[in-house]
């Protein structure tokens, strides 16, 4: 144990491994603000239910915490528990900045608390490492909270679904609370990365979502993942400058723009909302078996300037820039002309379909294998 300061009383940290004394430190967690904990054997949530806190109450505990990391507790189910809370309550978790779990093997949830009374307003941080029973990390209420969130790492959750959930109660209906004029932004929230995803269907929830800070993106080794972004989520991409996308097999588009089983461009798309990543410098794909190409139809000419572009072993893909079924000969030429002084470097290995070569060919340094 270490970090407790020079009194038992006025201690803010406390780390603790392999064993964790309730009853010796109780009267200390009423102080703590941050906490770290590692290789605990039985459930270390319970030194945060009510269950056994007598002298503090949990709500000051989880009002007060900035800080959490929890490092192989094997039996851990869930992170954060309360069952009833006092309507006059202050909101919990308001300033948790740092949260940090990893090799947790039965974790199936962090937040078991009722949402009205959560706000995730101070998080700047969330790392989710090798918890393979977790299946969604956010409500929608807790996602609407997270206003100062600059990075999400999330690495080998195989069973995680989604990270934003959108549905609600045991019948798996939709919320009531999403519709088309909800929205969810995430303003500070400038690197993603999630790997090892195996289960993870889509990011983000189908309700307008803007990530207008947003700098890097990586995603690797999500199967299930069909695409990344819809329409509108994309054009508040005004920041992206590193795209990174690997081993994801049936992703067949990277923008959304497509509607019904016909496969028709949406109508929702033309020349007054089309796509500008004004930032994007670096794209670099590989092993995406399904992709068909990688810049949709309603890209705007200006929206690439400069972009070095690094494609490798996706099988299908038969374009960069997506050509509307209408334009052919000149028209469609023409179109690909637009884009050329965007590629200032294009290496393409083991993409036997593709067939824009006049795009990479007349990029200032082109690598064809």
């Amino acid at each position: 144990m270490s970090g407790f300061g020079y009194t038992i009383d006025t201690a803010r940290s406390l780390k603790i491994e392999e064993v964790f004394p309730y009853n010796a430190f109780s009267q200390l967690l009423g102080n703590l603000e941050s906490l770290e904990v590692s290789k605990i054997k039985d459930q270390y949530v319970e030194c945060l239910t009510n269950k056994t806190q007598q002298k503090v109450s949990v709500s000051m505990i989880l009002r007060n915490l900035k800080q959490v990391r929890i490092d192989y507790c094997k039996n851990l189910k869930v992170v954060f528990q309360m069952e009833e809370v006092e309507e006059n309550e202050a909101p919990l978790l308001s300033n948790l900045k740092i949260l940090r779990l990893q090799r947790l093997p039965d974790l199936s949830c962090i937040w078991e608390l009722p949402t009205q009374h959560v706000r995730l307003e101070s998080l700047v941080e969330l790392t989710i490492l090798h918890c393979p029973r977790l299946k969604s990390l956010f409500s929608l209420s807790l996602a609407q909270s997270l206003i100062l969130l600059e990075k999400l790492e999330i690495i080998y959750c195989p069973k995680l679904k989604q990270i934003v959930t959108e549905l609600e109660g045991d019948e798996g209906e939709t919320s009531p609370t999403i519709n088309s004029r909800t929205s969810l932004s995430f303003p500070k929230l400038t690197k993603l990365y999630i790997s090892t995803c195996d289960g993870l269907e889509y990011i983000f929830p189908a309700q307008h979502v803007k990530l207008e800070s947003l700098v890097v993106l990586t995603i690797k080794k999500c199967p299930r993942l069909k695409s990344l972004f819809s329409l509108s989520l994309a054009q508040s991409l005004v920041q992206l400058k590193c795209l990174d996308i690997s081993y994801c097999d049936e992703m067949k588009q990277i923008v959304t723009e497509l509607e019904g089983d016909e496969g028709e461009i949406s109508p929702t798309i033309n020349s007054h909302n089309s796509l500008c990543f004004p930032e994007l410098g670096d794209v670099s794909i590989s092993n995406c078996y399904g992709l068909e190409y990688i810049f949709p139809t309603s890209m705007s000419p200006q929206g690439l300037q400069d972009l070095t572009l690094n494609v490798e072993a996706c099988s299908q893909l038969k374009q960069v820039f997506r050509v509307a079924k209408d334009r052919v000969g000149n028209d469609s030429m023409l179109q690909h002309q637009q884009f050329l002084g965007s590629l200032s470097s294009f290496s393409v290995k083991r993409c036997p379909l593709l067939t824009d070569l006049v795009v990479h060919l007349e990029a200032k340094k082109a690598s064809i294998k």
